[in-house]
């Protein structure tokens, strides 16, 4: 069995962090495995992110649960986000800000196993 490794991919790119935003929609169609590394910094953002995906270009988009939020506090951090099963068409990240301001850059890694 072969496997594709698709070179990372900014979703968020030294985004601020001043306002509640979203990336732009992500194809992962043809994935199997991802993995979202984030990492913030600033004067002490406070605010969540949360995994989208929809299942065609044109859907809805609807939250994935990881069972707990992922929060984004302090200076600086990071927080690593593994899909082990991707099948959506489109992932994207939103952050919700409650407070703070930074700037956020999020990478996508991922894999397509058996190609």
């Amino acid at each position: 069995m072969s496997k594709r490794v698709v070179p990372g991919y900014k979703m968020w790119d030294a985004t601020s962090l001043g306002a509640t935003t979203s990336s732009d929609a992500t194809n992962v169609q043809y994935l199997d495995k991802a993995s979202i590394f984030v990492e913030w910094t600033g004067t002490v953002p406070v605010g969540a992110i949360t995994v989208q995906a929809r299942n065609k270009s044109d859907g809805t988009w609807y939250d994935l649960d990881f069972g707990s939020a992922i929060s984004v506090s302090g200076a600086t951090g990071s927080h690593s986000i593994v899909l082990n099963e991707v099948p959506f068409v489109d992932i994207r990240l939103t952050y919700t800000r409650t407070s703070g301001t930074g700037t956020i850059t999020a990478t996508l890694v991922s894999k397509a196993v058996g190609v």
